[in-house]
C-alpha cells in the first residue's frame, strides 16, 4: 500500500478517545459512524483493491451490518462488502451502487442472513474498491484496539489487490482502512422449524439455528396450552434426544434461545407420538429404473448418509436383483474417516432369491445427528443393483438425507471403505435408522 504519511501519537490518542468506543447501546461498533473519521487520508492507489478489518466479539452476538467511510473525493463506483472466517470462507456479501446511495460519508449495507458471530473468535469484514481511492490512516492498528465488545489485533486492518471477493490477508504500516461490523447486542432470534420424530420411549427435537444464539432450551408439554416444562438447558447443539417418554402419549416441544443479553420467544410448537418406528430412505417395494450391473469384479457399493437427528443404525438393507449371483454379502457401517463401526452378514444361500435384504449390525451403532456415516455392502462378483444420475441432486427422506454424488463405491477386498463416486450413482444401500 502506498504510504500517505504517519499519524502523530497526539492524534492517534484524540483517535482512541473519539466517541462511541463504549457505549451502552443494542448494537455494537468501532467508531462512532456519524463524523468523518480522523486522522484519515484518500489514497491516490488507483488499484482495484478488497480492504477490510480482523476482530473479534467477546461475547456471542449477530452481525447484520457492515459499515464503511467513503471520501468525498472518491469515484462514484459500485462496492461489495464481504463478511469471511478467520480462513478465508465468505460467510455473506452485499452490495452498494454509487449513484443509488449517498455520495459520500459512511455507507452502510445490511446482510441478510445476519453472520452468527461466536465469542472470541477472529473473523473479517471488507469491502472492494474497484478503482482504489479507498480512506485509510496509517499507525492506527500499532496495538490492539478495543471498543465494547469488540476489539481489533495488531495489525487488524488487511487488504488485497485483485478482483471483488479477493480474501484480504496482507498488511501496511499498521493501517486502519475505515471498515467496522455492526454488530447486534440483543437477544437471539427465536428458533425456526422446530420438527419431533418418534422413537421407542423417545423422541427426537430438531430445530434450525437461531441468530446470535449461545445454547438453547427445550421445553415439553403433554397439551397444546401447556404448561411447558424445561426438559434440558444449556444445549449448544441443535438436536435433543429426549428419553424420558411413554408410547402413545402425544408431546409438545418448544424451544428457547439464549445469548448473553437474554432469551429469545419460544418457537413454534412440534408434537410427536412416541412408538417404535425405523427411518429408512426409500420406501419402495421394487426400486425403479435399475438394472443388475454386469461388472464381475469384487466391489464395495454403498451410500454416505446424514440424520438431522441422534438414534441409532442396527441394521443395513440393500436391494438384490434377481440375476444377481447368490453369494455371502457382508454389510458394513463407516464413519467419515473410514473407521469401521459395525458389520453383518448376508447368506445367499441362506436368505430370499431377490428383493430387499435386510442385516442386523453387531453391534447397534450410536449416530449423531448431521455428521456424515457411509453404509455399504461387499458384492464379491460384482451384479450389484444400480441406478445412475439418481444422486444429481440431494435426496431427503426426513430426518436423513444424502448429499449429491452420495452413492459411493470401492475396488478391492471386502472391507474397502469406499468413497469413489460414479455418474451421480445411487446403489440402494440404506441404513435403517431408529429414535433410541
Amino acid at each position: 500500500m502506498k504510504p500517505v504519511g504517519m499519524v502523530s501519537s497526539t492524534l492517534f490518542a484524540l483517535l482512541l478517545c473519539a466517541p462511541g468506543l463504549v457505549r451502552a447501546q443494542s448494537t455494537a461498533s468501532l467508531w462512532d459512524g456519524t463524523t468523518a473519521p480522523a486522522p484519515a487520508q484518500l489514497d491516490p492507489d488507483t488499484t482495484a483493491v478488497e480492504v477490510g478489518v480482523r476482530f473479534q466479539s467477546s461475547a456471542p452476538a449477530a452481525l447484520d451490518k457492515v459499515r464503511f467511510y467513503r471520501d468525498p473525493a472518491a469515484a462514484l463506483t459500485t462496492s461489495a462488502v464481504h463478511v469471511w472466517s478467520a480462513s478465508g470462507a465468505l460467510l455473506a456479501s452485499s452490495v452498494w451502487v454509487g449513484e443509488g446511495g449517498p455520495h459520500t460519508g459512511w455507507v452502510t449495507l445490511d446482510l441478510y442472513p445476519d453472520v452468527p458471530l461466536a465469542a472470541n473468535t477472529q473473523y473479517v469484514v471488507s469491502y472492494h474498491a474497484p478503482q482504489g481511492r479507498y480512506t485509510v490512516t496509517e499507525g492506527a492498528f500499532a496495538s490492539g484496539y478495543t471498543a465494547g465488545v469488540l476489539s481489533v489485533p495488531v495489525d487488524g486492518g488487511v487488504y488485497a489487490y485483485g478482483p471483488r471477493g479477493t480474501f484480504p490477508t496482507q498488511t501496511w504500516n499498521h493501517s486502519n482502512y475505515w471498515v467496522e461490523p455492526l454488530v447486534k447486542q440483543a437477544p437471539p432470534e427465536t428458533p425456526f422449524f422446530t420438527r419431533a420424530y418418534p422413537g421407542n420411549n423417545a423422541a427426537a427435537v430438531r430445530w434450525d439455528a437461531a441468530s446470535g444464539a449461545q445454547t438453547y432450551a427445550v421445553l415439553r408439554a403433554t397439551s397444546e396450552a401447556g404448561p411447558y416444562q424445561t426438559v434440558a438447558a444449556g444445549l449448544t447443539r441443535t438436536a435433543y434426544l429426549d428419553t424420558a417418554v411413554t408410547n402413545g402419549v402425544a408431546y409438545f416441544y418448544q424451544v428457547r434461545a439464549s445469548n448473553t443479553y437474554g432469551t429469545s420467544a419460544p418457537s413454534y410448537r412440534a408434537t410427536v407420538t412416541p412408538a417404535p418406528r425405523a427411518y429408512s430412505l426409500w420406501q419402495t417395494p421394487t426400486p425403479s429404473g435399475v438394472f443388475a450391473s454386469d461388472d464381475t469384479e469384487g466391489v464395495e457399493v454403498g451410500v454416505r448418509f446424514k440424520s438431522e437427528v441422534p438414534g441409532i443404525v442396527d441394521a443395513v438393507r440393500f436391494y438384490r436383483d434377481p440375476g444377481a449371483p447368490l453369494e455371502e454379502r457382508v454389510v458394513h457401517l463407516w464413519d467419515a474417516q473410514g473407521v469401521l463401526l459395525a458389520t453383518g452378514i448376508f447368506v445367499g444361500e441362506g436368505g430370499p432369491g431377490s428383493g430387499w435384504q435386510t442385516v442386523n449390525l453387531s453391534p447397534d451403532v450410536a449416530v449423531q445427528e448431521n455428521t456424515a456415516y457411509t453404509v455399504s455392502y461387499y458384492a464379491p462378483a460384482g451384479g450389484y443393483t444400480v441406478a445412475s444420475q439418481a444422486f444429481v441432486i440431494p435426496h431427503y427422506s426426513q430426518p436423513l438425507r444424502v448429499e449429491a454424488d452420495g452413492g459411493v463405491f470401492a475396488y478391492g477386498p471386502e472391507g474397502t471403505f469406499p468413497t469413489l463416486s460414479w455418474q451421480s450413482s445411487n446403489y440402494w444401500v440404506e441404513p435403517v435408522f431408529r429414535v433410541r
